[in-house]
This record gives C-alpha cells, structure tokens and sequence, in this order.
C-alpha cells in the first residue's frame, strides 16, 4: 500500500483510492492495445463521422451509440465483456436498434450473417427462422428452398414439408 508522500507510516487517502482503482481495474494491458478498443472506436465513428465509409449504414440510418458507451470505453467493456475470440466481432442483436446494453454482443461470422438486413426471415408454424437455417433443418441446399419460395411461389407448407430429392447433410452452427 502507497505510503504518505512526506514519508510517514500514514497513508495518503488519494494515493490509496487510486491504488485501490488501478488494483481492481479490469484492463491487464493498455487500453490502446486491446483489439476491443479499436472496435469501440470504429463503433462510434460509424455512427457520428459522416465522412466515415459505413456512415450511410449506421449514423445515416439513425443508429447511435448510447451516452454511457460513447463517452466511457470502460462501461462499453464493462457491459459487453471481452471478445472471446479472434472470430468474434461486434454484433447488435436488432439491426434497427442501437449500440446499447442488450442489443449487443460478441458473434461469430455465422451468426453475423444470419442477422442481417437482407436476411429473409420466415415464419412457419409459430417458428422464425432465415432461409438458411429453415434449409439446414430441413436437410434442403439454401438454394432449393429459395427457389421453392421465391421463384416458384409454392406455399410456405409445401416449400417447408417436401424433402429434397437430393439429401443434403445438416451444418451445425
């Protein structure tokens, strides 16, 4: 534990709530160095840099990032915890909603892209699910089942209950 500056066994309230800080602090390695750092960066800019490439995709769109976040890098990491992976990247869970606890997490590029804009998600017996993941259930190719649905407008009942008449093996997540 610090010790007063002028020497005596007394201990400096000040230096010791910063020791007390700094022991509990949740960052083992510089702030700037950590890969999540730069992913919070790049959340921001996107969201308030018009001259930012993504801009038109996020700030452009009305996505923001949430006061506490923007402002305190500890609190994003604090809420969203560290990335578990090399393979993980910064996902928000509806698309239309913002940077903010509970709308964000670490995903996997698999699941990033089945939460997509573009995702058609269909609905089917009271389940939700996209294209690709009704058509790894199913055992069809991706394809099959969309051109089922979407080309040859068969009904969801049919597109979703007829096997396909080659057998294509299920992909686990």
């Amino acid at each position: 534990m610090p010790k007063h500056p002028r020497g005596s066994n007394q201990i400096c309230k000040p230096i010791e709530e910063a020791y007390t800080v700094a022991k509990k602090s949740i960052f083992q390695e510089p702030v700037k160095k950590m890969p999540e750092y730069d992913i919070w960066q790049q959340m921001i800019q996107r969201t308030i840099n018009p001259k930012n490439r993504f801009f038109a995709n996020y700030g452009g769109r009305g996505i923001s990032v949430c006061e506490e976040w923007r402002h305190s890098f500890a609190a994003f990491i604090e809420h969203i915890g560290r990335r578990p992976t090399k393979n993980h990247s910064l996902d928000r869970i509806n698309n239309n909603g913002n940077y903010e606890p509970g709308n964000c997490r670490w995903a996997t590029l698999q699941q990033q892209r089945r939460n997509t804009r573009a995702n058609r998600n269909i609905t089917f017996d009271g389940k939700t699910m996209c294209l690709a993941d009704w058509a790894n259930e199913l055992g069809v190719s991706w394809f099959c089942l969309f051109h089922r649905i979407f080309i040859s407008k068969w009904p969801l009942h049919k597109a979703l209950s007829q096997p396909s008449e080659r057998p294509i093996y299920k992909i686990e997540p």
